[in-house]
């Protein structure tokens, strides 16, 4: 089931403690996650159910 409470552009991190990631797109039950790796100086992408994400205070 879908976090409804998630939507595109919402800054979200795990739930168990994460970087801060940026919503790019929501699929059924599936968020798909925008953030900046420093270290190698790209963005990365990455899929989670949306279960495992919670909201932050930051906005996008």
């Amino acid at each position: 089931m879908h976090n409804t409470d998630i939507k595109i552009g919402d800054v979200v991190k795990l739930k168990s403690g994460s970087l801060e990631m940026t919503v790019s797109d929501i699929d059924e039950n599936m968020v798909s996650v925008i953030y900046w790796v420093p270290a190698v100086n790209e963005f990365k992408t990455y899929n989670f159910l949306s279960e495992l994400l919670m909201k932050t205070n930051l906005t996008a």
